[in-house]
């Protein structure tokens, strides 16, 4: 009676099965506002169960590196769903089963909650950096559709911009995006943004990173306690997480409260160049953003691009 009879859906049956969730008794789609995937939630006799499907891309391009990605923020002391398996579906495209926490609407909002995230996001970063000596992670990701590689690298200001400046870049261009400033200026930041990370890539210590953390990445379970999900993790400079601070587009995008910010710097205090590394961290999702959404992104990214230079240029 769920409607199930394709063979890709007979394979995400049979894996569930192999969970010990009992006999699947309801399956029900959730759309998320801009998802690349299909998500649904499964309720079974003993527990339920969030299944996110793609239908194009294999589990290692896909999913992995979100099972991965939540599997080292959990170890990490953070709050997120356990991912339980991970595969190719037999037809094409890939699935992953996670446990399913029921969120309640609109309380991430709140400010206590938002200060609950802060100090739980400071304290992933600050756990057992000494585990990595170096910027990177074990395998790919997907920052929204966009894949990330992820080489382990000595220098954060290598990784930055080798691994996710340059590459977003070059995206950009290989889309055809139309922005003949950024093209041009491209090189130019990205000598810049090394220039400004060496500053602090010497004594940085890695952390375990989200790497997508905004607010549509958190919710609040029934039991009140704050969990984030769609994570592009890797091991990495911990403003990385703050990048959406001051995000520039007006599209119902909403930010993080001061109350995040205040509970986040009382564990971890600003750095001096905090605001110049920030611009940069901006940039990346803003030319990522570009890439992904289109035109609507491109002018920010200038305007950015336009402000990392014009400082280097100052006296």
């Amino acid at each position: 009676g769920l409607g199930m009879n394709d063979i890709g859906d007979l394979a995400i049956l049979g894996a569930l099965q192999k969970l010990r969730g009992g006999i699947v008794q309801k399956r029900r789609a959730i759309h998320f506002p801009g998802c690349i995937n299909e998500s649904y939630k499964f309720q079974c006799e003993s527990r339920n169960f969030f299944v996110k499907i793609n239908r194009s891309l294999t589990a290692d391009q896909m999913f992995e590196g979100e099972a991965g990605s939540l599997q080292g923020m959990r170890y990490a002391g953070m709050n997120a769903p356990r991912p339980l398996r991970a595969g190719d579906l037999p037809q094409g495209g890939s699935y992953i089963i996670m446990e399913h926490i029921p969120f309640q609407p609109f309380l991430m909002m709140e400010s206590t909650s938002q200060s609950a995230l802060g100090e739980q996001l400071a304290m992933m970063h600050l756990h057992q950096p000494e585990r990595h000596q170096f910027f990177g992670f074990g395998l790919p990701t997907r920052l929204g559709t966009t894949s990330m590689e992820n080489d382990w690298t000595a220098s954060w200001a290598d990784f930055f911009v080798d691994q996710r400046l340059r590459p977003a870049f070059e995206l950009l261009y290989e889309k055809k995006v139309k922005t003949d400033y950024v093209h041009e200026h491209a090189e130019a930041v990205c000598e810049r943004a090394r220039e400004i990370l060496e500053l602090v890539s010497s004594d940085m210590r890695p952390s375990i990173l989200h790497g997508d953390l905004w607010l549509g990445n958190a919710g609040v379970s029934k039991d009140g306690s704050v969990s984030v999900y769609d994570p592009s993790s890797f091991y990495g400079h911990s403003e990385f997480d703050l990048a959406f601070r001051g995000w520039p587009a007006d599209n119902g995008f909403p930010g993080f409260s001061d109350s995040f910010y205040t509970a986040y710097h009382f564990n971890i205090p600003r750095a001096d160049g905090y605001e110049e590394r920030g611009d940069l961290y901006r940039l990346f999702h803003l030319l990522n953003h570009a890439c992904m959404y289109g035109e609507e992104y491109v002018k920010f990214a200038e305007d950015l691009c336009r402000k990392v230079l014009s400082d280097s240029m100052a006296p």
